[in-house]
């Protein structure tokens, strides 16, 4: 398990890539469950949104929160405790790498820190239980703390109460409670922009300000995550052309922050946005992004490198939406030949469905056919090179408290399964269309 210091201060951390929420197979989110410590959004929808989160212009009204919560209620069990002391107790906690010694000295914390003073190192406890991912509702709660602190303690828009907002909505999201989500990440994103307005990069008490920290860098960090929680909630609720502004916004963020970076960090973001565009049909959108993503990916990593693969099999995609069917076909021969030399077969099998379809576009029926009938003969069962395996767990790992998309290896199965059953069909359809015409499959109207 990481440091502490490494979640809340990510600048800290050396992996930058970026998450890419699914564009393709969202789950089915179950029906939400209210609660009372969390404000629940109005049952259709966005009508009273509003209520919680008002649009402002820069300055945050805080009454529309405090009304949701408790009276200030501080603990000040521990006014003798030295200030000394309690800064070390802090430096301790952010030192600490497991969730179960960060608890035993969380509750000394509590003992002797007052209430006010919490707010923070809730938020530091939440995002590593919320990464551990085994207990989201403590998380949850966690965060529903430092929210409530935050509200109660600010008289105006705060760091904390902006994180507060954004981990309450990434949790929620983890919990399969969208309209939760898209509202926390819509107040923490508020909040962010009123901060950013106000030139406010700094937590209220002094104690929680690393000084060996970019705070710039820290406060872009936090509003990156929040434009990509935007990002996945709008696009699982189905607001795809609404997520594509948010994912924008990260992207530019993304860019201020790489300046210093290797390019290979910054491609995962271009890859991103390219898949965003595509997933709403958009191909024109997505070609620029595409390219780049790839020229940094073949400097970082190499023309052979699994990224390059990836993003080469994507931009065939992409060609074959344009209509330009032999550029598409050129880019997915190049991305197979990166992932047969690899044996991703999972990869392998996806592109060369792909191709099939492009050689058929291209009125190319026989080699199409060859290329389907090694989809069908392609092996289900196989185990994956662990370097390949390692490499599609990097593939969308989280630099701040949002997820990654994993395929597991039960979804791969499920999928080749349902790629090779449509090939199946599709070359059942040409061999017999192939002997209706009683010809060699050179006419394209024959064969469709």
């Amino acid at each position: 398990m990481r440091k502490a210091s490494s979640l809340f201060f990510p600048q800290l951390r050396r992996s930058h890539k970026i998450p890419l929420c699914s564009l393709s197979d969202h789950r089915s989110f179950s029906q939400l469950h209210s609660r009372q410590d969390i404000p629940s959004p109005a049952a259709n929808g966005r009508d009273n949104h509003s209520r919680h989160f008002p649009k402002t212009d820069g300055n945050l009204s805080f009454n529309f929160i405090k009304n949701e919560f408790f009276s200030r209620n501080f603990n000040s069990q521990a006014e003798n405790a030295s200030e000394e002391y309690k800064d070390q107790l802090w430096k301790d906690f952010l030192s600490l790498k497991s969730t179960t010694h960060m608890e035993t000295l969380f509750k000394e914390m509590e003992a002797i820190y007052d209430e006010a003073e919490l707010a923070v190192p809730c938020l530091v406890m939440g995002i590593e239980v919320y990464q551990e991912g085994k207990d989201p509702e403590k998380a949850l709660s966690l965060a529903n703390r430092a929210l409530k602190i935050s509200v109660t303690c600010d008289t105006e828009p705060s760091l904390e109460l902006a994180m507060s907002l954004g981990l309450l909505g990434s949790v929620c999201f983890s919990l399969n409670r969208l309209d939760d989500s898209l509202e926390y990440l819509e107040g923490a994103n508020r909040v962010f922009n009123s901060l950013e307005i106000d030139g406010s990069r700094t937590f209220r008490l002094p104690r929680y300000n690393d000084p060996y920290a970019d705070d710039e860098r820290t406060f872009w960090l936090h509003l990156h995550a929040v434009q990509y929680g935007l990002f996945g909630t709008k696009t699982a609720i189905g607001r795809r052309e609404e997520a594509i502004d948010h994912i924008g916004n990260a992207l530019e963020i993304r860019e201020k922050l790489s300046m210093d970076e290797d390019s290979g960090s910054l491609g995962f973001a271009y890859r991103d946005v390219a898949e965003a565009y595509l997933a709403v049909l958009n191909f024109k959108g997505a070609l620029p992004y595409c390219l780049k993503a790839l020229y940094l990916f073949k400097e970082q990593y190499g023309q052979k490198s699994l990224y390059s693969g990836l993003v080469l099999r994507l931009l065939g995609v992409i060609y074959t939406g344009l209509g330009e069917h032999e550029k598409a076909l050129e880019q997915n021969k190049l991305s197979r030949e990166v992932f047969r030399s690899w044996g991703a077969n999972y990869d392998l099998l996806l592109a060369e469905s792909e191709g099939a379809n492009m050689l058929i576009a291209l009125g190319r029926f026989d080699k199409a056919m060859d290329t389907l009938k090694g989809v069908v003969n392609q092996p289900l069962n196989y185990i994956e090179h662990p370097e390949v395996t390692a490499w599609r767990y990097s593939l969308y790992q989280v630099p701040s408290p949002y997820h990654a998309k994993i395929i597991s290896k039960a979804q791969q199965k499920l999928e080749m399964e349902e790629k090779v059953k449509e090939a199946q069909q599709l070359l059942e359809e040409l061999l017999k269309k192939k002997g209706d015409t009683g010809c060699s499959a050179s006419s394209k109207e024959a064969l469709l």
